[in-house]
């Protein structure tokens, strides 16, 4: 999460208390509709108990482009993509959306650390085969996949870019899955979402 610098805020909690203070009144940028920065700023907004205006864009260097110029206050985006804007004084970072702080930028610490406990939104990627392929094939890719990122060199390579590597099993994936649909769907009907 980060914000123009003349956003009146220090910390998490004081970024909290400005935007209850200003309900409604203020707007949050994203990528774009429904898309996973748009989802998580509305998860935000509704544990907060707060509302704001959402102003998407087609991409997150355009919406972060009119966070630096102090067009839209605040959004939530991709570390990888923010962190010269960051490094460069141009936006304040407020927190992490995921359960544990980046190794690319391990000062900043998550959203539930900083202030809202209980907040979790990680954005993440599966590898998936087509169904029927048969258990030895999975498990034989899983197992070579699995290797990989779990290279030194690759695990470094990931953090440098803000990527946090994760693995599982088949087994530990056919049932994460479904929770996030669940949790996301959520969000979406709290937030009354629909397709545009």
């Amino acid at each position: 999460m980060v914000a123009n610098p003349k956003v009146p805020a220090d910390t998490l909690a004081e970024l909290i208390a400005y935007m209850k203070s200003n309900d409604g009144k203020l707007s949050y940028a994203s990528s774009g509709a429904a898309t996973p920065h748009h989802l998580f700023m509305a998860m935000f907004l509704k544990m907060i108990g707060t509302s704001a205006q959402h102003v998407p864009y087609r991409g997150s260097l355009a919406a972060l482009t009119d966070v630096i110029s102090g067009q839209i206050p605040i959004m939530i985006i991709d570390l990888a993509v923010a962190m010269p804007a960051i490094n460069e004084g141009k936006v304040k970072a407020f927190g992490v959306t995921s359960t544990t702080r980046s190794k690319a930028m391990p000062d900043i610490p998550t959203i539930a650390e900083g202030g809202l406990p209980g907040y979790a939104a990680t954005p993440w990627f599966s590898v998936v085969a087509p169904a029927g392929t048969p258990r030895p094939i999975i498990d034989k890719l899983n197992g070579l996949l699995v290797g990989f990122i779990n290279r030194p060199e690759i695990q470094d390579k990931m953090n440098t870019l803000a990527i946090t590597p994760w693995t599982s099993t088949p087994d530990e994936l056919a049932r994460f899955i479904p929770t996030e649909i669940k949790k996301w769907a959520q969000v979406v009907k709290d937030a009354g979402i629909t397709p545009e």
